[in-house]
């Protein structure tokens, strides 16, 4: 079948991180099956010459030039898989509406010529109901085609879509219109639900088992090794952790703990993490890469997560795709990965019970096998397990389509 794809998130250099589940699907839905025809349309949603924010109004004029001189380009993952990028300014929807008739523009762009190369798409699979499924809601109208939304916002709904406790009409119509409405999660299934979004159905995401493998087994002596990835914000809890491995070091357990990431707490962090005595316990590795994401969880004996709330994080699912055990909080989405023989889970914002569930680690009294780890990841998260599951909802959605 041929699938049009329009994230409203998406990795760039700035960013590598933002979005790479959408893109790592994608393309999982081309590689695990060549029958398939995918396009995925950008237009730079996360480029920072791109973004004209009113806080760096001072900025504006370089990065209109700068943005100016970005080119449309295509990307050819595999023959059966190409990507589209024509770029778009975007700022505050408060004026004219943000941009958003450009990026639809960029995006019918990128429709017309996935449909010159590959033949009309079958079905629109937008990532986030804006902008992403507002677009999508379009081109579909448009060219009467059906399409599904998957939600990943975090929390539900944003700040800036809810209007006194109810969804706001730039999310809600396109949930409306889709013919089916994607959660991550049962928690966000829930969520969604509750806020009356309508079509639902539950579908995991997924990470590259190929790309994120268990590395070569070795005995593990000494210093327990944990780490933490993400980035440094209040919504991952990472104050928590710090206080937690306070906790630990007061206990006699020999431990490090590697924290990789950026954001506007890192300096609080750092500081926090000073004034506790934790100097030689922490490494701080700032931004990390693809590569360095995947060398840091194979260099640890576990990995933390103790964010306050998540959806479905892909950082929990990398580690166990390279068969490390995980501690991770009731915090949404988290709880549902983590099962008893791959890890354990503790309340959010408990600085007790994670400090708690790091020394039953750091002591290796509770023990995890690779294997089982890693099996457990192919069980549930594979590229061919999710894929399989897109191709069945496509299907379903397609036979049932008949355009107004």
């Amino acid at each position: 079948m041929n699938i049009f794809v329009i994230p409203s998130w998406y990795p760039t250099e700035d960013e590598p991180h933002t979005g790479i589940f959408i893109k790592e699907q994608a393309i999982a839905l081309a590689t695990c099956n060549p029958l398939n025809k995918v396009g995925i349309s950008t237009w730079g949603s996360h480029v920072r010459t791109l973004l004209l924010e009113k806080k760096n109004i001072h900025l504006w004029g370089k990065k209109i030039l700068n943005g100016l001189a970005l080119k449309s380009h295509t990307t050819n993952h595999a023959d059966n898989c190409r990507e589209y990028f024509t770029p778009s300014f975007t700022w505050s929807r408060s004026f004219l509406k943000g941009n958003i008739s450009k990026i639809i523009e960029s995006n019918e762009a990128h429709y017309d010529r996935f449909a010159s190369e590959f033949g009309k798409p079958d079905i629109i699979h937008a990532h986030t109901a804006y902008p992403g499924g507002y677009v999508a809601m379009k081109l579909g109208k448009k060219h009467g085609i059906p399409y599904v939304i998957t939600e990943q916002m975090s929390p539900f709904p944003l700040k800036t879509f809810d209007i006194e406790g109810s969804l706001h009409p730039l999310i809600l119509v396109p949930y409306q219109r889709s013919q089916k409405n994607i959660a991550v999660s049962r928690a966000l299934y829930q969520t969604m639900a509750a806020k009356g979004v309508p079509n639902l159905t539950l579908i995991n995401n997924l990470t590259d088992e190929e790309f994120f493998q268990p590395a070569t087994p070795g005995k593990r002596i000494g210093q327990f090794h944990f780490a933490f990835i993400g980035r440094m914000e209040e919504q991952k809890g990472v104050k928590y952790l710090i206080e937690a491995a306070a906790l630990l070091k007061e206990s006699g357990a020999s431990f490090t703990l590697t924290m990789g990431g950026e954001g506007s707490e890192l300096d609080d962090y750092k500081e926090k993490a000073e004034e506790l005595g934790l100097t030689d316990h922490i490494n701080w590795l700032g931004t990390l890469s693809r590569e360095g994401v995947k060398a840091t969880l194979q260099a640890c004996d576990a990995f933390v997560l103790p964010s306050i709330h998540e959806n479905h994080p892909l950082v929990l699912l990398e580690a166990l795709a390279v068969g490390k055990p995980v501690i991770a909080t009731r915090c949404g989405g988290s709880e549902e990965i983590v099962a008893p023989e791959v890890g354990m889970v503790v309340d959010k914002a408990n600085t007790q019970q994670l400090f708690e569930a790091m020394r039953k680690f750091s002591q290796r009294s509770v023990v995890f096998e690779v294997n089982e780890i890693r099996q457990y990841f192919l069980t549930h998260f594979s590229k061919q397990v999710i894929t399989q599951q897109l191709e069945a909802l496509y299907k379903e959605v397609i036979d049932g389509f008949s355009a107004p």
